[in-house]
């Protein structure tokens, strides 16, 4: 294990206070980190560029490599596997690219591969996972975007001495394949440019993005770093600038520089890198060069919901894990990729892996249980970085924590730490396992009377419904100064993020797509069906206290339609809300038996909860058959009504009306 990265004391003073998963993130490989590196060139080779994507399958790696002395490639690997690992790493398909080729940026569409280059040109060519095993050295483009009528060289382009160096790199390519995947965003210089890959082979749409409309530097724009397409989106753009600007532009207008959204971002450092975050698509994190990792709420545009400082340098790298919503892991120039989760101030690091080079870029697994990083370094390292199991179990939220036992001295550690260990699976998606246990410590809380801690564990399972969020609807409002009317305090907007921050890490979310998270076991149907009776039992012990039994009818209307076990509902709790119901609101107990039995007694005469129904049926025939008689004589007598259960409803249904016409 390497020497602490912090050597200042007053991180060792206040040590005490610091979470096991804080003081694992200021060590450089950890245990808890998975940490693993292929050298993919000779050593000592130096790579201008290095950038890699991973396919939207997650079955091929694309890597596109500059080394200083010229003669670029590009390399296709297969990843396919039960989890991420390197081991494609040595078969590696090499494709060789044309001498006036350098590789600036790389991205996967479909079944094509997206090459960023110089003289702003975007290179098609034809690859997909399938390509992995096919023959061939060179690199064949089909297609070639340009991003003007001429494709002049940089030796060609005359420059003002007192302007900036000039570049016709496209820095950053894009393909939206989330909405359209024939639409791809570039930036190249100043410009940020759409094409349309069934069109025509030059931009559609061009833009320098800016609110204002000032220039600087002697009349030139600031240069662009990258583009990003917003989520669910098919024209909202996120670019960064070399200055620190990061700004949402809607370029569906005539004039974008009227519809953007500027995010306040450190002015005078650029914006190296952001990502937008899978699961509640309204946040995005956003890297300076001066080593500052901020993270936007963008229902909430006017400030910074977290600063972190990295401790990395220049942060060349950044992107959220795809199926937790508080994790983010970024690369920098001092060969670290740092795990960030922002539950955990102050330092917010729970995992960093030493590299030998500097990490440049980074792509996270978009489908796997397993969740990785890959990573590429400008020394040609091959990096794969993750959270071991227990490491990221442990960074779960634990509910029942913050909901205290009814009966304190009777709560039992090996319990207590059992839950822990079930909401730990859950947050890690380990759903077979994790229902399992959730399911047996929330039925021994039922048990036990501790309903505040069992119902705190069957929320776990609740899937969370995303608050809606359009990125357009937001732009226009903007632009037309609703925001001005009514701004939310930052102190507000900390309160909801963090609020929606822990739901999300808690439960699932809609916006996680389950059938297509790879090696994902499905909860056991008998551990689900036992959850959704206990979910149906809380409800009905929260009735002997509210007194409202409408939730509960159509709760147990839902649970049978749903081929749930009537056997699971607890008795007891059943039988408590008839008496209580008969006696104080009769309308709505005769409701509540009626409904409850037509569920337990079908039309076939079929009883499905035969203890359950024998109950019910006595709780109203019981002043009639028992009052003032003997125990073992009411006993008898209960027998005796109880031979036949469909006749013995009938006699119920008769009960009721007598006693709803008042007659005792």
């Amino acid at each position: 294990m390497d020497e602490s990265i912090i050597r200042v004391p007053f991180y060792a003073s206040t040590s005490a206070w610091r979470t096991k998963a804080q003081l694992q993130g200021l060590l450089r490989n950890h245990p808890s980190v998975i940490a693993d590196s292929g050298l993919l060139a000779a050593p000592g080779t130096i790579f201008s560029t290095a950038r890699l994507s991973l396919h939207n399958s997650e079955s091929a790696l694309a890597l596109g490599m500059n080394p200083l002395g010229g003669g670029g490639s590009v390399g296709l690997m297969s990843v396919e596997g039960p989890e991420p690992t390197l081991q494609g790493a040595t078969h590696i398909r090499w494709l060789d690219l044309p001498p006036d080729v350098f590789v600036s940026s790389v991205d996967w569409c479909d079944d094509h591969l997206l090459l960023g280059s110089t003289r702003g040109r975007i290179l098609l060519v034809k690859a997909g996972p399938y390509s992995v095993t096919e023959s061939g050295e060179a690199l064949d483009p089909s297609r070639c975007l340009a991003s003007g009528d001429t494709q002049p060289m940089v030796g060609d382009i005359i420059v003002a001495p007192s302007s900036h160096a000039v570049s016709t790199l496209v820095r950053s390519v894009r393909c939206n394949a989330e909405v359209n995947s024939s639409s791809v965003v570039g930036v190249v210089e100043s410009r940020a440019m759409v094409w349309d890959l069934e069109g025509d082979l030059h931009p559609v749409r061009a833009w320098t993005p800016g609110v204002s409309t000032e220039v600087k530097n002697n009349g030139q724009h600031e240069v662009l770093l990258f583009a990003n397409w917003a989520p669910h989106c098919d024209s909202i753009v996120l670019t960064g600038g070399y200055e620190g600007s990061l700004i949402l532009t809607d370029t569906r207008a005539d004039n974008t520089r009227g519809h953007g959204l500027t995010l306040p971002m450190r002015r005078g450092y650029m914006a190296r890198c952001a990502d937008f975050n899978t699961l509640l698509p309204f946040v995005v994190a956003a890297a300076s060069s001066d080593g500052t990792i901020s993270v936007f709420d963008c229902r909430f545009p006017e400030h910074a919901v977290r600063t972190i400082s990295s401790l990395q340098g220049d942060v060349a790298s950044l992107r959220w894990l795809r199926l937790h919503s508080d994790l983010l892991a970024t690369g920098g120039i001092d060969g670290t990729v740092a795990m960030w989760n922002l539950r955990f101030p102050p330092t917010y690091c729970v995992g960093r892996a030493q590299y030998k080079y500097p990490v440049v870029d980074l792509a996270a697994t978009l489908s796997s249980v397993e969740q990785r990083l890959f990573g590429v370094t400008s020394g040609g390292e091959l990096t794969l970085t993750g959270l071991a199991l227990p490491a990221l179990s442990a960074l779960a939220s634990w509910p029942s924590s913050r909901a205290k036992p009814q009966q304190v001295g009777e709560d039992k550690p090996h319990l207590r730490e059992r839950e822990s260990r079930g909401v730990g699976l859950l947050y890690a998606r380990r759903l077979r396992e994790a229902y399992e246990i959730i399911t047996d410590c929330a039925m021994e809380r039922f048990t036990r009377k501790d309903t505040a801690v069992a119902m705190a564990l069957v929320a776990l399972t609740d899937v969370m419904l995303v608050p809606k969020f359009d990125y357009k609807e937001m732009i226009e409002e903007k632009v037309g100064r609703l925001f001005a009317l009514e701004e939310t305090s930052h102190t507000q907007a900390l309160e909801v993020f963090d609020e929606l921050l822990t739901r999300s890490s808690e439960r699932l979310c809609m916006t996680l797509p389950l059938r297509k998270v790879r090696d994902l076991m499905k909860p056991n149907p008998e551990d689900v069906k036992k959850l959704e009776a206990l979910r149906l039992n809380l409800l009905l012990q929260r009735v002997l206290y509210t007194g409202n039994p409408e939730a509960v009818i159509a709760g147990v209307q839902f649970f049978a339609a749903n081929a749930g076990n009537l056997e699971l509902v607890d008795t007891d709790t059943a039988c408590g809300i008839a008496r209580m119901l008969l006696r104080v609101n009769y309308v709505e107990g005769e409701k509540f038996i009626r409904a409850f039995l037509s569920l337990l007694i079908q039309q076939d005469g079929t009883v499905l909860a035969r203890t359950l129904t024998r109950r019910l049926l006595i709780v109203v025939q019981e002043p009639l058959m028992t009052e003032g008689l003997p125990p073992r004589q009411a006993k008898r007598r209960e027998e005796r009504f109880l031979r036949n259960l469909v006749a013995a409803q009938e006699a119920v249904h008769v009960q009721l009306n007598i006693l709803g016409m008042g007659i005792e």
